[in-house]
């Protein structure tokens, strides 16, 4: 059902004859949410309508909710310092207004032993999305580097391409369609810290919205194997 899906990702993202995918959620299986934790405002698997057979994953926040400031999935993947990890995932926004500053996407936070570290997000503000970094705890620099206008009603498909490393040899890529839309190099990770991927309705905790925020998720693939679209 979601091959066609697939192909078209990998068609923007070729991957190495050797690639080894550590984690793949497209949401038709008998458990859609497999090696997830949910976070906050349980996800809803509905049917895609453009598809036949075809399934997502839908995160709603609501004022009022039990936790109203996240409806979100957590990997338990884990990556570490010393990893080179390719993360894609196709995300739709409808055209709705939205509440504030929501993140979408999060790489993070990767803990260890001395708490919280490092966290990057893809979030969204006015109607432009923003590459997040939260670095300078680490040693690091933060970052918030703008990547464009969300496209309401549409799929759009991101590909994070991070090196985690506890020096200045670390890297963040973000490709948006086939293209790279930021790049940043630095220190991203504390040795011996681990983190996560997380995707879905997040504004911050002790926020709460105040209307009600949709987003949409597909096809979430975790690589150990580098790859890169389409230049």
């Amino acid at each position: 059902m979601r091959a066609l899906a697939a192909i078209l990702i990998f068609a923007l993202v070729p991957l190495a004859a050797r690639a080894r995918v550590l984690g793949r959620w497209d949401f038709e299986s008998a458990k859609p949410i497999d090696q997830l934790s949910v976070e906050g405002e349980p996800p809803k698997i509905l049917p895609d309508a453009a598809q036949a057979g075809g399934k997502f994953m839908l995160a709603t926040l609501r004022p009022g909710q039990q936790r109203p400031e996240r409806s979100e999935v957590r990997s338990r993947l884990k990556m570490n310092a010393g990893d080179e990890r390719w993360v894609s995932i196709r995300i739709m926004r409808p055209p709705e207004p939205q509440s504030g500053y929501a993140s979408y996407f999060q790489l993070g936070p990767a803990s260890g032993k001395n708490g919280v570290g490092s966290i990057f997000q893809l979030a969204e503000y006015g109607g432009q999305w923003r590459l997040r970094g939260f670095l300078n705890g680490i040693g690091g620099t933060d970052i918030a580097m703008p990547v464009g206008a969300v496209e309401y009603g549409r799929w759009e498909t991101w590909v994070f391409h991070v090196k985690w490393r506890a020096d200045s040899a670390g890297l963040i890529e973000l490709w948006r369609d086939g293209r790279l839309a930021a790049r940043h190099s630095g220190i991203n990770m504390r040795a011996g810290d681990t983190a996560p991927v997380k995707w879905g309705v997040y504004v911050g905790k002790g926020n709460k919205p105040s209307r009600e925020m949709r987003a949409m998720f597909d096809v979430v693939v975790v690589s150990d194997t580098p790859f890169a679209p389409n230049r």
